[in-house]
């Protein structure tokens, strides 16, 4: 087991209540000096600590047995009681030390200051108190007296015989007496004066010092009785270990011989505490009361030292020595009856009336005439006035094992001087919770008779309303019990009577009780009645149940209130407030439930607990559906808030003013609204019920409104952004819900939608535009670009839509999407027709281009510069231009745009132009080609339109037109006719013969132009042909057009070979082949012909190795390189 320390220190676990053990003596240890933090292991020991006279008594009533833990050293430390209470003294426990403790009652006794317990565990549980057995011939209970001077401390004048004989004399008189012979206290040995080293700051120490002086060692019936010398600095006037039986034995000092002191102190080693009294105000035993510690001057374990009368029933009962024969016991569930006390003082007869209770309490009735031990009571020696007679005392634990209870209670203002407690003749004292009725009938020097009846509460209840003469007349039944929580119930002709033992037994009549049975009565929701009915304001009436009321009136009849309801009702004023008398019982509502009052209503669940609604918020909380609608239980009554009043509830609240009425506020369109200040803020109060709305949930303010969807959530929408939202088509429109609230922006203010803004400003007005406009037009900076505020929302134009701002516009179509067009682009583009014109929609927003800038649309682009202005290009415009590196190339931006010429159309650019012939395409025109095309008369001349952009080769350029080729330079420009160049294009174009280096000229039988990488050459037989590479270099060797050869008749042209490629070129006399291993050779027709059709290169012979030579034959032959051939 274990124990926390909790300011003060309490038990984790329970700890049973048993006798207290035996202390057992250990030997002197070494002086040691415990610190904050230390563990101490040892046997818990306790000891009472007695004050000298009644006087000194009273002023010590608070006082608890003082505790130790002694080691088996013999060390003992002084412990706060309450620190180790619940634990059996004689355990052996571990416990953690802490600070010094500041109680003083101790510390005027002269005892060192007790040292808190932080942790305690229990080691070793106490062992069982062992049973009497004799330590010499007729003694049970051995007692070695030891003469002691304390340290700095005088013998006095008592003699060691003075306290034997007080020991051996009246102390086991008295106790033998009292116990009928079953204590026999007797002083086996004794030590005359012993002065110690020790004072009675330890009494642990002073004892083991006195016990190793006398040889004494602790046991079964074994007593220590240290004297100390009256008056001794520092010392109680007795201490006494607490035994756990009679027959502990134990450890005790004084410093009187008195019998009363001394029989008092082994009282404490048998096991008794103090004999006190229980005094309640005007009661018997309920109300306010206190326990006065020692106040109960019969008993010699209260305060009466000058006289030893006998030990007290509760206190013999205690220790076992009252003789079962001379108790009777009585319980409250038996018939009771008349009973013959005997005189406590005597040994025969019925002792004690033992009173048992039904929550096991225990009364004790004696009676105490004055005589025998008792007989100083009829005497001078009777100076508080005590009173012989029957004497009532409920048996306790703790401090004070027995209680002396006044029979004829006093007010708490006589408590000190009230000293009469004998119960009074004749008349009927309730006890033990009213469970008996004790009557003391007679009294005589013999006996005493005492009539007992156990009582029932109900009964009690109803004899104290009048019996059958009373409200509830005749019983109708007996008493049935049995039922919830242990309670019982009686009914009568006029109302019943309901009792548990948690509330007590009240009457319950007329229409209370009616509407209680209609409520389940005690096993419905308001349990048993606490207190009898009571009239209240508006003539009604109304009573008290463990778990609720129940009121009635005239008006709205009566019904039971819950107690979860009571608490917000009363709040308002009960049946004097708004709310009224309650026209209903509790209804079931979803999880919790209703109480409708003339006023209003008070809502209840176990989440929220019970609020009181009245007037329009209660109304429109019904229209809600109420706790089983949206809006749930209550969480606040009705509350005043600036110009109405409102209440909050699970799901929402309601608000309501004498201008809006009273609606309902919803989840998160009332955290939206709140967010703008609620109904001090710019929205002011709801005009409508949060209500659905496609996609999401609405209300309507007087300053605007609040939307909410579970993927945007909940924002406020206030004029004129809401307007020109509504106009839009609001949340089914295509901006759908707010995202945000209203936001704050340069010039003016803009709310977010799931798909849109609205702007707004005093100059522009408000505009709602879908989110498809908002990208191209924040990308130029928004209301803080170029292109300003929106001036329109969105507009339908041929084949898409469009928004314009201050600045600039946005267009959008399904097929080029949204782009932003503004400024002098904005002006060329509508200048060709804008979204109707030749360009159509923008596919891009505004880009930065060298030198400038452009915006492309689908049917061409609008280019922008300095020094050309802006201009417009058509799309079939834009490939020539832009294959001439467009702005970076030659050609440099437009300087106009579209131009109609003579049979086409027709752009120019900064050092170009592109033409385009009617239905043909356009084609980019440049630098020298076009300066000499121009001076050749242009479209007009003899080369007409282009049908090919130029192209250049360094500075070298150039361009095909109808008419011809023009190519060159800035210094010269020369002409490609139609028909040379058919036969530069069957060879590959200009890529492969490269540019003229020289006009077409005249040669011998017909003409002939040069090329970079070829020759053409032209007759009016041959047509144009091309030559090139060693084949062209061998005719020339053989004397070209004017050769053997005459004109070719073919171009040169790729031939496979079966050794490697090579070409041919065919005259009208023969073929040239070359390859690289055999050179260019001429093979004449006659050897040719049968040389083809036999594969030529590609077959066995392979290439020729030889010109066309005569045999001398006079045949012609030709050798391969794989044979030869003869014609």
């Amino acid at each position: 087991m274990s124990v926390q320390r909790r300011l003060p220190l309490r038990l984790l676990a329970a700890v049973p209540a048993v006798a207290l053990p035996v202390l057992v003596a250990s030997p002197v240890g070494a002086e040691e000096t415990s610190a904050a933090g230390d563990t101490v292991v040892g046997e818990l020991v306790q000891a009472w600590a007695e004050p000298e006279g009644p006087e000194e008594a009273h002023g010590h009533a608070d006082d608890e047995p003082l505790s130790w833990i002694e080691t088996d050293a013999g060390d003992a430390v002084r412990v706060p009681t309450e620190d180790v209470e619940g634990i059996e003294v004689g355990s052996v426990v571990e416990v953690t030390l802490g600070a010094e403790s500041t109680d003083s009652s101790p510390a005027e006794e002269g005892l060192a200051p007790a040292i808190e317990v932080v942790t305690a565990e229990v080691v070793e549980e106490a062992s069982p108190a062992p049973s009497l057995s004799g330590a010499a011939a007729g003694i049970t209970n051995a007692v070695t007296v030891v003469m002691t001077v304390p340290a700095g401390g005088a013998a006095d004048g008592t003699e060691l015989a003075d306290v034997v004989a007080a020991v051996d004399g009246p102390v086991a008189d008295f106790w033998r007496e009292q116990s009928d012979g079953a204590i026999q206290v007797g002083v086996t040995a004794s030590s005359d004066w012993h002065r110690s080293a020790y004072d009675c700051s330890d009494p642990y120490r002073l004892w083991n010092d006195a016990a190793a002086h006398a040889g004494w060692s602790g046991g079964p019936g074994r007593h220590l009785l240290v004297y100390l010398p009256a008056d001794s600095l520092g010392c109680a006037y007795g201490l006494a270990e607490v035994g756990g039986s009679i027959g502990a034995g134990g450890r005790l000092y004084v410093q009187d011989t008195a019998t009363s002191l001394l029989a008092h102190e082994f009282g404490h080693n048998f096991g008794l505490g103090h004999s006190s009294a229980l005094q309640c105000d005007g009661t018997l035993d309920g109300g306010t009361c206190r326990i006065a510690d020692y106040r109960d001057y019969y008993d010699v374990m209260g305060v009466s030292w000058e006289q030893v009368g006998s030990l007290t029933a509760p206190q013999a009962g205690r220790i076992g020595i009252l003789q079962e024969g001379q108790v009777q016991t009585v319980t409250s569930d038996e018939a009771g009856g008349v009973y013959t006390l005997s005189p406590v003082s005597g040994r025969v007869g019925t002792r004690a009336l033992r009173l048992t209770g039904p929550d096991g309490s225990v009364h004790w009735l004696e009676y105490r005439p004055a005589q025998g031990r008792d007989a100083w009571l009829d005497s001078a020696a009777n100076w508080p006035r005590l009173q012989s007679g029957v004497l009532l005392r409920r048996a306790s634990t703790g401090n004070s094992t027995s209680l002396l209870l006044d029979g004829t209670p006093s007010r708490s203002s006589a408590w000190g001087s009230d000293t009469q407690v004998a119960l009074p003749l004749g008349r009927g004292v309730a006890v033990a919770g009213d469970r008996f009725l004790v009557t003391v009938g007679s009294v005589s020097s013999s006996d005493a008779q005492v009539t007992v009846t156990p009582m029932s509460p109900i009964t009690t209840a109803y004899v104290a309303s009048g019996g059958a003469a009373g409200p509830l007349g005749e019983p109708t039944a007996t008493e049935t019990c049995g039922l919830r929580d242990g309670g019982c119930l009686r009914t009568y002709t006029g109302g019943a009577i309901y009792w548990s033992p948690a509330t007590g037994a009240h009457l319950v009549t007329g229409e209370i009780l009616d509407a209680y049975r209609r409520a389940g009565a005690e096993a419905g929701r308001i349990g048993y009645p606490i207190a009898a009915a009571s009239a209240i304001a508006g003539g009604g009436h109304a009573q008290a149940f463990r778990h609720g009321s129940i009121y009635s009136s005239p008006t709205a009849g009566t019904h039971a209130v819950p107690a979860a309801f009571l608490g917000a009702w009363w709040a308002t004023g009960g049946v004097s407030g708004p709310l009224g008398y309650p026209t209903s019982g509790q209804e079931a509502i979803a999880t919790g439930g209703a109480v409708a009052f003339e006023g209003g209503a008070v809502h209840w669940s176990p989440g929220t607990g019970a609020r009181a609604l009245r007037g329009p918020v209660l109304d429109a909380y019904t229209r809600a559906g109420g706790a089983a609608g949206p809006l749930g239980f209550p969480i606040s009554g009705v509350l005043t808030v600036p110009g109405g009043t409102a209440a909050a509830f699970q799901g929402g609240s309601v608000y309501e003013s004498a201008a809006t009425g009273a609606h309902v506020v919803r989840d998160g369109v009332r955290s939206a609204w709140w967010a703008t200040g609620g109904v001090s803020g710019p929205l002011g109060f709801p005009t409508s019920d949060h209500a659905a709305v496609p996609g999401g949930f609405a209300a309507a303010f007087q300053g605007g409104s609040v939307y909410e969807s579970a993927a945007t959530g909940a924002h406020a929408v206030r004029e004129p952004i809401r307007s020109a939202w509504w106009s839009a088509g609001g949340v089914s429109g295509p901006l759908g819900f707010p995202t945000s609230g209203l936001l704050t922006v340069p010039g003016g203010t803009a709310q977010a939608f799931a798909d849109g803004s609205v702007y707004s400003s005093p100059r522009t007005g408000t505009a709602a535009l879908p989110a498809r406009y908002l990208g191209p037009w924040w990308a130029t900076g928004g209301v803080t670009g170029p292109f300003g505020f929106p001036i329109t929302g969105e507009l339908t134009v041929p084949g898409g839509t469009a928004v314009a701002f201050q600045n600039g516009s946005v267009y959008a179509s399904p097929a080029t999407g949204v782009h932003a067009v503004s400024g002098s682009i904005r002006s060329a583009w509508w200048a060709t027709g804008g979204v109707s014109g030749p360009l159509g929609f923008p596919t891009s927003g505004l880009l930065t281009v060298p030198g400038g800038t452009a915006q492309a649309f689908a049917g061409g682009s609008v280019y922008s510069s300095a020094a050309g202005g802006t201009h417009a290009v058509r799309a079939e415009f834009l490939g020539p231009w832009w294959s001439t590196g467009g702005v970076s190339g030659p050609m440099g931006f437009p300087t106009t745009g579209l131009l109609i010429v003579d049979g086409g159309t027709a752009q120019a650019f900064a050092s170009g132009s592109v033409y385009a012939a009617s239905g043909q395409p356009a084609h980019a025109v440049h630098g020298a080609t076009r300066q000499a095309w121009w001076a050749l008369g242009g479209i007009g001349g003899p080369y007409g339109f282009p049908v090919g952009s130029t192209t250049s080769s360094g500075e070298r350029s150039s361009t095909r037109f109808a008419g011809g080729l023009l190519a060159g330079s800035a210094g010269q420009v020369l002409t490609v006719g139609n028909d040379v160049l058919s036969a530069v294009d069957r060879v590959g174009g200009l890529r492969a013969v490269g540019l003229p280096i020289a006009a077409e000229g005249a040669v011998p039988g017909g003409r002939a132009q040069a090329f970079e990488r070829a020759s053409v050459y032209w007759s009016p037989s041959t047509r144009a042909q091309v030559v090139s590479g060693p084949l062209r270099a061998a005719w020339w060797a053989s004397g070209g057009v004017t050769g053997v050869h005459g004109f070719p008749v073919s171009d040169v042209t790729d031939v496979p070979g079966s050794t490697g490629p090579g070409q041919s070129l065919t005259f009208a006399d023969g073929t040239s082949y070359w390859s690289a291993a055999t050179g260019a050779r001429f093979v004449a027709t006659a050897v040719d012909a049968p040389y083809t059709s036999g594969g030529g290169p590609a077959s066995s012979l392979g290439w020729p190795v030889s010109d066309t030579y005569y045999e001398s034959s006079g045949q012609q032959r030709n050798d391969f390189q794989g044979g030869f051939l003869t014609d």
